[in-house]
């Protein structure tokens, strides 16, 4: 039987961390990670991968970030929302992020949308 913690994702032992929703290409799984959750995205193509690819954190409600995920479409949308940083170096890129360009627009690496502004001081977008 499925308890209410599986909403949370299902454990991969070898992450440590709960994989929530996956694409053709990529696994998006969430950990603890110090301050915040950090939400990752491993390749599936390779037997476990000790890299991923993107990376975003968020606040430490594991509830809200499996929510956050479970409502984003990959294939069509760049990233998740809700997100206050991203630490990977580039930006991912949906397959097919013609079909939503609104959701699409630049952002700042602090998640928000650049023709928006940051809630961050001093952000340099």
């Amino acid at each position: 039987m499925r308890g209410e913690g599986d909403r949370l994702g299902v454990l991969d032992e070898h992450w440590e961390a709960y994989e929530v929703i996956a694409d053709d290409t990529h696994r998006f799984l969430w950990m603890w990670h110090g301050y915040n959750i950090r939400v990752i995205g491993v390749p599936k193509d390779v037997e476990q991968s000790m890299g991923y690819d993107w990376a975003w954190c968020y606040p430490r409600d594991p509830w809200l970030v499996a929510e956050h995920l479970r409502t984003w479409d990959p294939s069509t949308q760049d990233e998740p929302v809700g997100w206050h940083k991203r630490p990977t170096a580039k930006a991912r890129r949906a397959p097919l992020r013609e079909r939503n360009p609104e959701y699409n627009r630049p952002r700042c690496v602090h998640g928000c949308y650049i023709d928006e502004g940051c809630r961050t001081i001093n952000c340099e977008g």
